[in-house]
């Protein structure tokens, strides 16, 4: 009975580490995706703060890249600020691509948008970092957040002042399309992933994405954080009891 119950310890130790490094790997791999993303937002930002003045159609030409083969992309937009006191008074969208897709969304004060309220709340008379929305329903019914890069006015670029404050570079993207190839190669080792966001200005944590149904049950487990912009991404990884049994050895069914 001993050697039994120690042999059932050791495997299910090394069923755990094996998640582990699977974890690492897919981790590692969202990490990329969410960097790219940020890269690109920071790419057209840049671009902003490089010129004098933007055209509609410049605007289109440089951003085309990072949406045309890229099923992710909700939106790119150029956001003009207004502004009374230390606070932003107005959130207008002036230039949005794919045009076709979101066209509407011109000349819209995205002070109406709920997922853009916790942005406002964040800034206090300077904004200096990336700013990262709540994870919100599109009307397509599709997990979304938006990616927010500040841009400066180009003659006093050194100031980070609201007042001083031109507007954003706004990436909107889907999310289960972001994460869908990462969760494709997790299922075929039976792993699911659900996703929370920590707003680290309030403390406030929700679920913004799971590719499970509550009916599964899981034997093993393990979390990981991605820092994105102003938030925490913390991603709780469960392996089904259905793939270990199938898949691992006889001892499962004692564990079960």
């Amino acid at each position: 009975m001993i050697v039994f119950v120690n042999s059932a310890k050791y495997e299910a130790d090394k069923l755990q580490r094996n998640l582990e490094l699977t974890v690492k790997n897919a981790t590692s791999k969202l990490e990329g995706v969410m960097s790219t993303k940020l890269r690109e937002v920071e790419a057209i930002k840049s671009y902003f703060e490089s010129s004098v003045k933007v055209e509609k159609n410049e605007f289109a030409n440089f951003v085309r890249l990072f949406w045309e083969k890229e099923t992710a992309v909700s939106s790119l937009q150029w956001v003009s600020v207004g502004t009374m006191g230390n606070k932003i008074s107005s959130f207008n969208v002036v230039y949005s691509e794919p045009e076709q897709s979101t066209k509407g969304e011109i000349g819209r004060n995205l002070l109406d948008v709920e997922r853009v309220q916790d942005v406002i709340e964040d800034i206090k008379g300077s904004v200096n970092k990336v700013l990262i929305t709540e994870v919100g329903r599109a009307s397509l019914n599709q997990n979304v957040f938006s990616v927010l890069f500040p841009v400066y006015d180009s003659n006093n670029p050194g100031s980070h002042s609201i007042h001083n404050l031109s507007g954003f570079v706004v990436g909107t993207y889907i999310l289960d399309e972001l994460v869908k190839e990462v969760v494709n190669e997790l299922k075929l080792s039976g792993v699911e992933i659900e996703i929370f966001q920590h707003a680290m200005s309030r403390g406030s944590k929700n679920s913004v994405y799971k590719s499970f149904n509550d009916d599964q049950t899981f034997l093993l487990n393990t979390v990981s954080n991605i820092h994105i912009g102003d938030k925490i991404w913390q991603v709780n990884y469960n392996q089904t009891a259905e793939y270990l049994v199938e898949h691992k050895e006889w001892y499962l069914w004692y564990m079960l």
